[in-house]
């Protein structure tokens, strides 16, 4: 109890700080810059820095990092459900330099994001400008800047000051040495935005347009970030260059991933986007989301993952199906968490999304040709035709989500995972599951009549009596309640039994539904855990007593707050190894976890 209190005299203390420091940090750093430089003013703000970075992100006795965001998630919830004229709210976001001001402009009418970065006097900045030229006169090994680019970047820029005799302390240095990392290896004018873990999505609809961005807390909001338009046509190159992609006038779109995994999709000049170049970035989660996780945020509840893990256990195949943005492929990477650290995975995606913590998993992702494509690819580098069932390449070197999958097969697979069925590859990936190769998947489509319809047609083409291979499909969904803010939710779990061969029709089950009134989930009845029997030669009471146990194991995760991942897989294979005693001694020892902040008891 003594450390529940501690706990909570913390998150008071944070967020006390969040209100007094912030809004002084935001008014000093982006208005008051002229004083700044004043030794007595620098000093303070140093230690105000100091103290909430260790406020923020403080170990041991102040508390792990998990529990301070969980803090800041508590404080900008606050803040969000307030009357929208009222909020003005700053956050850190890589202290002491980045932080974020998310407040309600009237000329607007609307909240506006504001990165907030550390301000430059005029001699700082005359001597930041120097450096830079010097730093485009040295030769530097592209090898060294392989393996630690900033590292290096950070030794070079020493030794210009201290060669030149630049009078600089120690806080104005690392002042400098940040804004040329920004430019230099971060994301210049978005460097904030991609370091800021609450924006899910960028995006720039041309040059001098507010960059708008989907924040995880506020949702979609616009910035304060304008970008001219020669500016703009060197940033969107410089993005295709950070991606090893190659981008031109003649090839004016592009698809491709960042460094860190978030995937963007770029257009340049006003060839194919009539307000200039664009683009749209969708954030990577370095740290994937645990099945815990989302139950933590409603989108799931425990007998619905208890009910996937059961399935996949059994070698079932669960398609993930949903609109743009329901969380689609964040269920689906939190489902291959219930996998067997044994099993075999493959995986095969357009850009790489999917961010598995298995050893036994190969990766793969397609890759676009060489030159000038034939029929059925267009000059920008898109294929304007279907994939050819024989898997025959458009261009030389051309590798589809096809190729992939065929080469799939041949690796001996427990599990296939194909990040997005759109193409020809879901005729071959029905097939495989009709053999018996379970597989995962998602797929956009609100509805299984929707999803019907899409399935039938060009370009993927699937039978009726193919598709009904596929034993689930969970349907996600963005919604909105009385309140207007938008949360995810899988609102349907649909079993496919068989196919009616006189009207045609599937045969289904809606093993869980979601109530939207009382935003809860109902489980129904599972025809599959029946087959599930007959197959294995279990009793349906076991299946059906085995899934409410480990749904209680997965409340009692999300009620201790256990929901890092790493510690959700290890307690799952535990589980496999030996449940019952993982059972009790969640259950037993959950408070102890929870308070003490471990990183693992496996």
């Amino acid at each position: 109890m003594a450390q529940k209190s501690n706990f909570s005299a913390r998150k008071g203390k944070i967020g006390k700080t969040l209100r007094e420091l912030g809004s002084r940090y935001y008014e000093t750093l982006s208005k008051a810059r002229f004083s700044i430089h004043k030794r007595s003013r620098r000093s303070k703000l140093k230690k105000e820095m100091a103290e909430l970075e260790r406020l923020y992100y403080a170990k041991g006795e102040e508390g792990s990092e998990e529990e301070v965001s969980e803090d800041v998630d508590i404080f900008l919830t606050e803040k969000a459900n307030a009357p929208i004229e009222t909020i003005n709210v700053t956050y850190p976001v890589k202290p002491p330099f980045q932080f974020a001001n998310i407040k309600y402009d009237p000329e607007v009418m609307e909240l506006v994001y504001t990165p907030v970065d550390i301000s430059l006097t005029q001699q700082e900045e005359e001597y930041l400008s120097t450096i830079s030229l010097l730093l485009d006169n040295i030769n530097i090994d592209p090898a060294i800047l392989l393996r630690d680019k900033e590292e290096h970047l950070r030794e070079k820029v020493m030794e210009i000051i201290e060669k030149y005799g630049m009078p600089l302390d120690a806080f104005q240095r690392e002042k400098i040495i940040y804004c040329l990392l920004k430019d230099f290896t971060g994301y210049g004018p978005i460097d904030v935005l991609m370091n800021d873990r609450y924006i899910e999505d960028i995006s720039c609809d041309g040059h001098d347009i507010p960059l708008y961005v989907y924040h995880r807390i506020f949702e979609s909001i616009r910035t304060s970030i304008y970008i001219n338009e020669l500016d703009l046509n060197r940033f969107v190159l410089k993005l295709a260059q950070l991606c090893g992609k190659y981008i031109s006038i003649s090839q004016p779109i592009t698809d491709a991933s960042l460094p860190d995994g978030s995937r963007i999709n770029l257009t340049l000049a006003g060839e194919v986007t009539k307000k200039g170049s664009t683009f749209s970035i969708r954030r990577f989660k370095q740290v994937p989301i645990s099945p815990v996780e989302l139950m933590k945020y409603g989108s799931v509840s425990g007998e619905q993952l208890a009910f996937f893990w059961l399935l996949l256990q059994y070698n079932k195949s669960i398609l993930v199906s949903g609109s743009t943005a329901a969380g689609k492929t964040t269920l689906l990477n939190a489902l291959c968490m219930f996998l067997k650290s044994s099993a075999k995975i493959v995986s095969i995606e357009d850009t790489p999304e999917i961010n598995l913590y298995h050893d036994n998993w190969i990766q793969a992702v397609t890759r676009v040709g060489f030159g000038r494509g034939g029929a059925g690819s267009s000059s920008s580098g898109f294929e304007s035709g279907f994939s050819g069932i024989s898997g025959i390449s458009k261009r030389p070197g051309d590798i589809s989500l096809y190729d992939l999958l065929v080469a799939a097969l041949r690796q001996r697979p427990d599990y296939i995972i194909v990040g997005e069925v759109r193409g020809a590859e879901a005729y071959t990936m029905f097939q495989a599951i009709s053999i018996g190769h379970p597989s995962l998947g998602t797929i956009h489509s609100g509805s299984l009549s929707e999803l019907m319809a899409r399935i039938e047609s060009q370009p993927m083409n699937v039978p009726r009596p193919l598709f009904a291979a596929i034993d689930c499909v969970a349907f996600t969904a963005i919604v909105s309640g009385e309140t207007e803010r938008k949360v995810r939710r899988t609102k349907e779990v649909i079993e496919i039994l068989d196919l009616d061969f006189h009207t045609k029709e599937l045969l289904t089950n809606e093993v869980f539904s979601w109530d939207p009134l009382a935003d809860k989930f109902t489980f129904n009845k599972s025809f599959l855990f029946e087959g599930i029997a007959r197959e294995f030669g279990v009793r349906e009471s076991y299946l059906k007593g085995e899934m409410m146990r480990r749904a209680e194991l997965l409340n009692c995760l999300c009620r201790y707050g256990i929901t890092n991942y790493k510690d959700v897989t290890r307690i799952v294979q535990s589980y496999y190894i030996n449940p019952e005693e993982t059972y009790e001694r969640i259950k037993e020892e959950g408070e102890k976890i929870r308070a003490k902040n471990e990183d693992s008891i496996y």
